[in-house]
């Protein structure tokens, strides 16, 4: 190995023989296809070019692909298909394929990589009259929920409160999807809710154990928007 004649700062300390380490990861996110490793040591001399006839590592959630050395120090996977969005995947490198006695990785061989996060875009509120409310005035809050990627209505309705304080959080207030199918945006609507003398807010959460379709990151933290309910008695101008 001449390389190492010439890079003699590269060699590891001690008796346990020279270290390799992970620089660099990179995904591409244009098109969510390629993950790039660059390791601090020419692993690929000699392989430039070449599509590996063993993988050298395993992608948790598996995807397939192949490996090939894109510069002696560049190792990159390309999948046949797409990274999943919000989805976090676990690399394990495998030394035997990769590294020469007496080389080790310097860290553990296991690193995890992200794509984009899940996130909810906004949502959209707007109070309705109740039909068939005679007696007392009540409406409906419907919304629509914009996320930047698919979800399950399904799903989605055990992650969602509505919450009145005349209730309190032990009772929220019933929800219905008005959407039926996994999409970015998901229409929904309240039971019915009485207005009081008294102005009062609501309160709907969305918690940030909920995953987008497909994907295995949840929100970064719950969703918390308030919603202002008015007096049955006074009318009030909101814009």
């Amino acid at each position: 190995m001449k390389w190492l004649d010439r890079k003699p700062n590269w060699l590891g300390l001690g008796q346990s023989g020279e270290t390799v380490a992970v620089v660099e990861t990179t995904l591409d996110r244009q098109q969510w296809r390629t993950l790039t490793l660059v390791f601090d040591r020419p692993l690929g001399e000699g392989h430039v070019g070449e599509v590996l006839g063993r993988d050298p590592a395993t992608l948790t959630p598996p995807l397939g692909g192949v490996w090939k050395w894109q510069g002696a120090n560049v190792l990159q996977f390309e999948t046949t298909d797409r990274f999943t969005m919000a989805t976090e995947y676990r690399v394990d490198l495998i030394p035997e394929r990769m590294l020469k006695p007496p080389q080790t990785f310097k860290d553990k061989a296991t690193f995890t990589v992200r794509t984009e996060e899940f996130k909810i875009e906004k949502i959209d509120l707007s109070e309705e009259p109740a039909p068939d409310s005679e007696k007392k005035l009540q409406v409906i809050i419907r919304g629509s929920a914009r996320f930047n990627y698919p979800v399950n209505p399904e799903v989605l309705i055990g992650k969602m409160r509505l919450i009145d304080p005349l209730q309190g959080a032990e009772k929220p207030v019933t929800l219905e999807m008005e959407t039926g199918y996994r999409s970015q945006i998901i229409g929904f609507r309240s039971q019915p809710i009485e207005k009081q003398k008294q102005a009062r807010q609501l309160t709907l959460t969305v918690l940030s154990d909920l995953k987008p379709e497909g994907g295995n990151l949840p929100l970064a933290a719950d969703w918390v928007q308030t919603i202002p309910l008015g007096s049955s008695d006074t009318l009030e101008v909101r814009g």
